[in-house]
């Protein structure tokens, strides 16, 4: 019992020890700067982090950054493009003592992301030209890096020829790494018209994603409204992460219904009629562009885009 009594106290010093080390060692704003420099070089944005940094001692310390968020388009309706609240990064106690932690997970919360168009052709989601000169910071992927989750999100969507606003909640969004190679496996809950979406899927790899390099895209899943349902897939490839260049994906989506929706495109939707859409979504320089949109109602095909 001596002995156990003694293991324990030497443990607890040495745990005491090292928190007070590490604490004595911890520069927030060197901590600030790290992360505005990376997350401009990954998204070719300026970012800031407004609020407070912390370390979050325990089992597994956390580093944690309030106010995160890439300022918008000068023209844009909103200050930001994205903000996040809060961002936690799980690292290791040795690696914080030797000043080189090694982060196994990373938390994001309270996410709002506003995507808009200004009604002349221009939108604030494809990286300025400017800040695409300015990306020569190399990036290092997180070798250590297990998993993300994201959650209490909306994407926000204005289009600024029409004047109106869509908001698009999403629960949470959970990612899985298994190395930096290997793709991304991704799931995600949402909320689109008060009803619940869920799928899951794989994204590219760290490595190609991070390093500027092409990436597969492969996701499926179903909306299950009050008085529909659907299954949906998206499919296809991305040429570089940064912009979303060389964008191309195929939507596909088969409903036995849209009673929940009502209308699409301004089409009034026959009720309990079976319903497909495809799509193919492409970037050719100037932002994510619809190609292709086809609606099939029963025996019915719509073009709208004609």
């Amino acid at each position: 019992m001596k002995k156990l009594f003694r293991f324990s106290a030497v443990l607890a010093v040495f745990i005491g020890a090292a928190i007070w080390f590490v604490s004595a060692r911890f520069e927030p704003e060197t901590l600030r700067e790290r992360l505005e420099s990376g997350l401009a070089a990954a998204t070719g944005r300026a970012w800031v982090v407004s609020g407070a940094v912390r370390l979050v001692p325990g089992l597994r310390p956390a580093v944690g950054f309030e106010g995160v968020r890439a300022p918008n388009a000068a023209w844009a309706n909103t200050a930001d493009f994205v903000r996040i609240e809060n961002v936690t990064f799980q690292v290791d106690w040795w690696g914080l003592v030797r000043g080189v932690p090694q982060v196994s997970q990373v938390s994001l919360g309270d996410v709002v992301v506003n995507l808009e168009t200004d009604g002349d052709g221009g939108n604030n989601w494809s990286t300025p030209p400017a800040a695409q000169a300015a990306r020569q910071t190399q990036l290092r992927v997180l070798t250590a890096l297990e998993r993300i989750r994201i959650e209490r999100s909306l994407v926000r969507f204005r289009s600024g020829w029409a004047d109106a606003e869509t908001t698009y909640p999403v629960a949470a969004i959970g990612l899985e790494l298994h190395g930096e190679s290997m793709p991304l496996e991704i799931a995600f809950d949402a909320r689109v018209g008060g009803q619940p979406v869920s799928g899951s899927g794989q994204l590219g790899s760290p490595a190609a994603m991070l390093g500027g390099e092409a990436f597969d895209i492969a996701l499926s899943g179903r909306y299950s409204g009050r008085e529909s349902n659907a299954n949906f897939v998206v499919a296809g490839r991305v040429g570089r992460l940064a912009g979303l260049e060389g964008l191309e994906l195929r939507f596909t989506l088969n409903a036995d219904s849209m009673n929940d929706v009502g209308a699409i495109s301004g089409f009034e939707l026959p009720r309990d009629t079976p319903v497909s859409i495809t799509a193919v979504v492409v970037n050719m320089g100037e932002g994510p562009q619809l190609q292709d949109y086809v609606l099939r109602i029963g025996q019915a095909i719509l073009r709208p885009q004609n």
